[in-house]
């Protein structure tokens, strides 16, 4: 689906944006480990990478109900390698799935965005 799709290259993008901040001030001399939280009202993202790719990865990359390949396979693990380099680098990076009602600035703000 393409708002899952959406959902995921959210998270990849922020990412991102956090990493090259990071690098930064990492070249500024701050090294202290530190770890972030992904909060989302996306039940898929968060489920995603924390239960369902890690029973993908033991199933050969298959949906263990229909051994099919999942949807947005690719999305997953370039959000693997991303949380895997992040992790290398002692960053830590958490999931915490929030009730629909309080992303609802979010969600405004992305509308906005996407005009």
């Amino acid at each position: 689906r393409t708002s899952q799709r959406a959902e995921l290259l959210g998270v990849l993008a922020g990412l991102d944006m956090f990493t090259t901040l990071d690098m930064e001030e990492r070249l500024e001399g701050d090294r202290e480990d530190y770890g972030w939280v992904i909060c989302t009202d996306s039940e898929y993202v968060v489920k995603g990478i924390t239960e369902y790719y890690p029973a993908w990865r033991a199933n050969d990359w298959m949906r263990s109900n229909s051994n099919e390949p999942p949807a947005n396979l690719d999305l997953f693990h370039k959000l693997d390698a991303t949380l895997r380099n992040m992790e290398e680098r002692r960053i830590s990076v958490g999931f915490w799935r929030i009730p629909r009602e309080h992303n609802r600035l979010a969600d405004q703000l992305a509308a906005q965005g996407s005009f």
